[in-house]
């Protein structure tokens, strides 16, 4: 690009998330004497440009990878309760500052160790994970809900009365 002072040489890379959707581009800009710029100058910068990009994709998907462990529960892949204590508190803060009312449900399977005891654990996991399987299904997509330990279940239902959450129980 000649511009009134210099010319510039352009250098543009488009950025994708980790579902291969461009969502930007790196764009960077070098002053150059267009007559005497060697093609072997451009080749080397648009490598180190290449190579950085690359290391900055793999990182963001590691930290989007570990995120998704950190909050979610491996065996039903919903929350966690490490997640649901953070997103309960927020919702709390929420409600409190709007005025409005939320409800908290708790949900426990059972004789559920009557269940791992007669048929082995892997059955009692595949219980569980129809569980979370459920609430995926059913839930609202506002409601937050997850595992809390074992084989308790805990939604939170923003906006819901006490008489409404007893429908959704």
């Amino acid at each position: 690009i000649k511009t009134n002072s210099s010319s510039q040489g352009v250098h543009v890379f488009p950025i994708y998330d980790i579902f291969d959707n461009e969502v930007g581009y790196f764009i960077a800009l070098k002053e150059v004497q267009i007559d005497q710029w060697p093609i072997r100058e451009l080749i080397l910068i648009t490598l180190v440009y290449i190579l950085l990009l690359t290391i900055a994709i793999f990182f963001t998907r590691d930290k989007i990878r570990l995120n998704e462990l950190a909050n979610k529960d491996q065996l039903t892949d919903i929350y966690n309760r490490h997640k649901l204590i953070e997103l309960s508190e927020r919702e709390f803060r929420r409600s409190k500052r709007n005025g409005r009312v939320f409800s908290a449900l708790i949900l426990d399977v059972d004789q559920f160790k009557n269940i791992n005891d007669t048929y082995g654990h892997a059955e009692g996991d595949l219980i569980l994970k129809e569980i979370g399987k459920l609430f995926k299904n059913t839930l609202r997509a506002v409601d937050i809900y997850g595992r809390w330990g074992g084989e308790e279940f805990l939604i939170i239902t923003p906006e819901t009365s006490a008489k409404n959450a007893l429908i959704i129980a």
